[in-house]
C-alpha cells in the first residue's frame, strides 16, 4: 500500500504532466512576452491558491466532509477565467499558454513543498482520507 504523501506526490505531477501535455497539444508555447504573461498569471493563481488553501482557513467555506480540493478548483477557475477573458485580446491561444503556467506552477510548487520539504498536513490529510468512507458523526451536519 501506497503511504498518502507518495499518492498526493503522484496525483499532483500527474495533473502537471497532463496540464503540460494539453497546452502542448493545444498549441500554447508562452515564447512571446505576452504569452509568458499569461502563464505567469496562471502560475500565479494556481500556485498562491494551493499555498492559501494548504496553510490557513481562508478558504473552508465548506463543511469538512466536502473535499478541500473543490475550493481551491473553484478559485482558479475563477482566476483562469477572467485571465482567459483578458487573454484573448493579447495573444491567439490564451487557454494554452495559461495551462503551461498552470502545469509549472503545480509541478514547482510540489517539487518545493512535498520533495524538498515536507507535504503540508492538509494535503497529507486528503490523500489519507481517499477511499476512506467518512465518519457517521460527520455526516450528521451538526459538527
Amino acid at each position: 500500500m501506497t503511504t498518502a504523501r507518495r499518492q498526493a506526490l503522484y496525483v499532483d505531477f500527474s495533473l502537471a504532466v497532463t496540464a503540460l501535455l494539453f497546452a502542448t497539444l493545444a498549441g500554447g508555447t508562452p515564447l512571446s512576452g505576452e504569452g509568458v504573461l499569461i502563464a505567469g498569471v496562471g502560475l500565479g493563481v494556481f500556485v498562491g491558491t494551493l499555498f492559501v488553501a494548504e496553510r490557513s482557513d481562508v478558504l473552508a467555506l465548506i463543511n469538512r466532509t466536502r473535499p478541500m480540493s473543490l475550493v481551491v478548483a473553484t478559485a482558479a477557475f475563477l482566476g483562469v477565467g477572467v485571465a482567459l477573458i483578458a487573454g484573448q485580446g493579447i495573444v491567439a491561444a490564451p487557454a494554452a499558454n495559461l495551462l503551461w503556467g498552470m502545469g509549472v506552477g503545480l509541478g514547482g510548487y510540489r517539487i518545493q513543498y512535498g520533495v524538498r520539504t515536507p507535504l503540508p498536513k492538509k494535503r497529507r490529510k486528503q490523500a489519507e482520507m481517499w477511499g476512506e468512507p467518512p465518519d457517521p458523526e460527520e455526516l450528521d451536519g451538526n459538527s
